[in-house]
């Protein structure tokens, strides 16, 4: 189940995106490691983003228009190679933790994005409610509505409402990247 899943997110994107978002996992995890309890959660959870959509402009600026033009496509490749990396920086720490990868990748991505805001015992729980809440057919504003009220009920730290709708807004647009 794990190799087939791991099979599917190679396939399912371009050589440059799975590049980058090795790139950008490899340094947050050494990052994560090197400076652990030190970096705040709000730039453990855009980092990967950030840095992905840097290294996107890079080599959009280098190998596709030859020039300094920042370009929208630019944004959403960043987007999605954020959260390739978000994935695969969730799927190394679950294999070196010996368990077993979910066959949803959307699943995997909403565990790395909140596992900084939520208690660790609520992972799992506050992902697939997440998840069942992105699969329901109600408006954008509703699902923030909803998000916010899971991640605020399962968080064990001391997170500002503000910062739960950023958390929330990365969500929603993460996942309708990827």
């Amino acid at each position: 189940m794990d190799y087939l899943f791991i099979l599917d997110v190679i396939t399912s994107y371009s050589l440059p995106t799975l590049i980058i978002a090795a790139i950008v996992a490899a340094i947050s995890i050494v990052a994560n490691l090197i400076f652990k309890d030190k970096i705040p959660t709000g730039l453990k959870i855009n980092a990967p983003f950030f840095g992905a959509m840097v290294l996107c402009f890079i080599y959009d600026m280098v190998f596709v228009v030859n020039d300094f033009i920042f370009r929208e496509e630019t944004l959403t490749f960043g987007l999605v190679g954020g959260s390739l990396s978000v994935v695969l920086i969730r799927m190394v720490g679950s294999i070196f933790r010996g368990e077993t990868l979910p066959a949803d990748t959307v699943l995997v991505l909403i565990e790395g994005i909140i596992e900084e805001v939520v208690s660790p015992t609520a992972l799992k729980a506050s992902s697939i409610k997440i998840k069942d809440v992105i699969d329901k057919a109600i408006t954008t504003e509703e699902q923030r509505t909803e998000i916010i009220e899971i991640l605020f009920v399962n968080t064990d730290k001391d997170i500002s409402r503000e910062q739960l709708e950023n958390v929330t807004t990365l969500i929603l647009n993460a996942v309708s990247a990827l």
